[in-house]
């Protein structure tokens, strides 16, 4: 890449230039399984996502209740 950038104070890669560089793919059969793999750990991260948000909005009704004296707890 710092053989096709453009040489001024910074070197910089334009959009045509960065569309000649060859990137190397794996083969169709293999690639399918690669993003199978990562859909479920899409999935996986927007549940979890999900799951925190709920957890936040409980713990933010929790810590009202508890500073506004709704609630109380014993501590024995």
């Amino acid at each position: 890449m710092f053989s096709i950038a453009a040489a001024t104070t910074v070197p910089y890669l334009n959009k045509d230039k960065c569309n000649s560089i060859p990137v190397p793919l794996p083969p169709l059969a293999e690639q399918h399984p690669i993003a199978e793999i990562l859909s479920a750990v899409g999935r996986k991260l927007e549940l979890e996502r999900r799951r925190k948000e709920k957890l936040s909005r409980v713990k933010k009704g929790l810590m009202n209740e508890l500073l506004t004296g709704n609630k109380r707890i014993r501590i024995e």
